[in-house]
């Protein structure tokens, strides 16, 4: 599952494994996480009254009103399932700036906050003992103590790392499941050279590569 950006709304949208076939719009929303066990699909939603939630829904019933799993007033979104499927990392900017938090699923009942000074974009270990998200100074770790119940510790930071783009919002990143290796953008650099702004690089006819 991804997303789309219309005109006006977000949207979900199915795609297939056979790329030679449409993709299918599924319902309004962006962001979308499936549980680990593909029973579930987390994903954000637009609201007017609140701004964006975050929401669930079986995924044998995409069609049926999905259940509404943290809605306040502000930026819910995010929202990324614990490896094991009992917990959920997500971004909230309740205390005036986007800072990670934890839940517990399915129901939120109880809640972690996992950032302090900021937090973006928060991933899992693939053992759910470590979240890595990024914040305003580069890359940071939290360790999550599992052996009673759930309890973060404090964050420290992996590598600094400034925005390539000169913005005062932490970009996005990946990583391998055990949290080895981070993979980001950067700005390119001759040698010699200061950082050059960012480029894009297209690549044609990678097929032809495999």
């Amino acid at each position: 599952y991804a997303f789309q950006v219309t005109l006006n709304s977000f949207e979900l949208i199915s795609l297939p494994a056979d790329v030679t076939q449409s993709h299918r719009v599924v319902r309004p929303g962006m962001l979308p996480f499936p549980s680990p066990d593909g029973a579930t699909l987390y994903f954000t939603r637009e609201d007017a009254k609140t701004n964006f939630d975050i929401c669930s829904l079986p995924m044998e019933r995409l069609d049926v009103e999905p259940k509404v799993l943290i809605g306040a007033p502000g930026f819910q979104w995010f929202c990324v399932p614990s490896p094991d499927g009992l917990y959920m990392a997500y971004m909230s900017d309740e205390s005036g700036e986007n800072q990670v938090y934890v839940t517990s699923l399915p129901d939120a009942s109880g809640k972690w906050q996992i950032s302090r000074n900021g937090g973006n974009f928060p991933q899992w270990r693939a053992d759910g003992r470590e979240i890595i998200f990024v914040d305003d100074s580069g890359i940071m770790s939290t360790e999550i103590d599992r052996s009673q119940g759930f309890r973060p510790g404090a964050s420290r930071q992996l590598f600094p790392r400034p925005s390539i783009f000169g913005l005062p919002w932490p970009d996005g990143f990946d990583m391998s499941a055990d949290a080895e290796r981070i993979y980001l953008v950067r700005g390119h650099v001759d040698e010699g050279d200061e950082v050059a702004a960012p480029r894009i690089v297209i690549a044609q006819n990678w097929k032809k590569e495999f």
